[in-house]
């Protein structure tokens, strides 16, 4: 449940930016809340597993540019 609310809570602040044409219009705002929710929660894993916290931060990084692309 806490998954879903997270998801349609991206999903909302996505549909918004992009309306204010803050964010790019290249993609779906529910499929890239999909994207940016597993990455974000895969590179902390891998981060963790590494010992590696520039992991997270250039997945983040990347996650930034494609919605401001």
């Amino acid at each position: 449940e806490l998954h879903m609310i997270q998801r349609e809570w991206l999903s909302s602040v996505l549909t918004q930016g992009q309306k204010v044409d803050e964010f790019s219009d290249s993609f779906k705002s529910v499929e890239m809340a999909d994207v940016m929710i597993s990455s974000i929660q895969g590179s902390l894993q891998l981060a963790r597993i590494r010992k590696d916290p520039d992991i997270f931060k250039k997945v983040s990084s990347h996650l930034l540019r494609q919605i401001l692309a």
